[in-house]
């Protein structure tokens, strides 16, 4: 039969949980002997430096350290006095909150294709929602086997109209897709990989930046043997995309283009195209610390960002 995913599910978060907040709760006596320092600006920012600094170990800036600070119902102004009077609970509380920022889980329930997998499965996504994708990783190699070898063809994705067989297609193979139709295609609307790949993605929604020369043609930054990006034969527009993580600084993107060889040189300008307030978009100045937001759009999805980064140094 198997043992109970939510169980292995709470026993991953538990042990997260636990690791972080061991980590912080042995070190926390150097928080307490600066929140009481007697200056209390010294003391809100030396108690905010070293609380949050016992976070980026995790690969998490401080602008998301201190949004989940004040997720928790806290304010930075008094963060002195506040983090003074914690307890273990509201250090358990901002670990908590934490973990949900930055490692949010996305469970991928596998071997929906087994007998025993429904009633695991109905359990599953009964307490954890959107939180779970059912999953059969075996159907999805299954069928990108069999499009290799030509006896059928899919859609990444697909339910089960989406899978033509061939018509040269052995009998074994139209009897083994019928059972995958039945058992997991129809049931579930997909083998459920590219699914939870991108239920995983979205979860934290990185921010999407396209850099560009200019915001006339929108003409991309490129890469091309090692040459900087803006090429003498013009690029297409916002061909280029860059994935950054959420509550990325201009700098990190900066430091983030120079790695994939879009830009060379130093930091001088930042610009950002601004849709969010009027029907003519405008032209934004950013200075390296501000952070990345894309603006909402009607139907409360996440513009893209359209950056102009100068520097400089240009490659040879």
């Amino acid at each position: 039969k198997g043992s109970d995913p939510l169980e292995e599910v709470g026993w991953v978060r538990r042990e997260i949980h636990l690791w972080i907040f061991c980590n912080v709760r042995a070190k926390w006596d150097s928080v307490r002997r600066r929140a009481r320092m007697a200056n209390s600006q010294v003391a809100r920012d030396a108690v905010a430096d070293r609380l949050f600094g016992l976070f980026t170990g995790y690969q998490a800036s401080r602008h998301l350290i201190a949004h989940v600070y004040e997720a928790t119902g806290s304010s930075l102004q008094g963060i002195a006095e506040t983090v003074f009077g914690w307890q273990e609970y509201h250090l358990h509380l901002f670990v908590a909150c934490f973990l949900r920022a930055r490692f949010p889980i996305t469970v991928a329930l596998n071997k929906v294709d087994t007998v025993a997998a429904m009633e695991h499965v109905k359990a599953a996504r009964l307490a954890l929602g959107a939180e779970c994708v059912p999953v059969s990783a075996r159907s999805e190699w299954w069928l990108w086997e069999q499009s290799r070898k030509g006896h059928l063809s899919f859609l990444e994705g697909c339910g089960a109209d989406g899978v033509t067989l061939s018509p040269e297609a052995p009998s074994q193979v139209a009897e083994q897709l019928e059972k995958l139709r039945t058992r997991v295609l129809s049931q579930y609307g997909s083998t459920g990989v590219l699914q939870v790949l991108s239920t995983a993605v979205m979860r934290r929604q990185p921010i999407f930046a396209f850099p560009v020369a200019n915001f006339s043609t929108f003409e991309s930054l490129r890469c091309l043997g090692g040459a900087q990006g803006k090429g003498t034969d013009g690029s297409p527009a916002l061909a280029t995309m860059v994935l950054l993580r959420p509550l990325s600084t201009v700098e990190e993107a900066f430091a983030a283009m120079k790695h994939e060889d879009l830009l060379r040189g130093d930091f001088v300008r930042a610009e950002a195209l601004d849709d969010s307030s009027s029907t003519t978009p405008t032209v934004k100045v950013l200075r390296r610390d501000d952070v990345l937001r894309g603006s909402l759009a009607a139907d409360g999805t996440v513009r893209a960002v359209i950056l102009r980064l100068l520097t400089n140094k240009k490659a040879k």
